[in-house]
């Protein structure tokens, strides 16, 4: 009976990363977005702090989200086989 909780565990965690690039995704959009405010809102109070933030939003806007998805999708791709692996185990045994 508690044999099952590994090739589940294998599964449910393969089943978060393979999600977690558009989740992570949306999250950094409300932060890029949260940037872009801060930065007009401070433009003309501290220009330095403006800057600092567009630079931070760039930044933000930089990430490879392909290698990220690609990254991720491996992951899930391993996690899944090793659940596969485990159940193997637990009708074997």
């Amino acid at each position: 009976m508690f044999g099952w909780i590994f090739p589940v565990g294998f599964w449910f965690a393969g089943t978060l990363i393979a999600a977690s690039p558009g989740i992570l995704f949306r999250m950094l959009e409300k932060e890029k977005e949260h940037l872009r405010k801060e930065a007009a809102d401070t433009n003309f109070r501290d220009h330095m702090a403006s800057i600092f933030f567009r630079v931070e939003e760039n930044l933000l806007s930089s990430i490879p989200w392909w290698a990220f998805t690609l990254i991720c999708s491996l992951l899930a791709i391993f996690f899944f086989t090793f659940g596969f692996i485990a159940l193997s185990f637990v009708l074997a045994g």
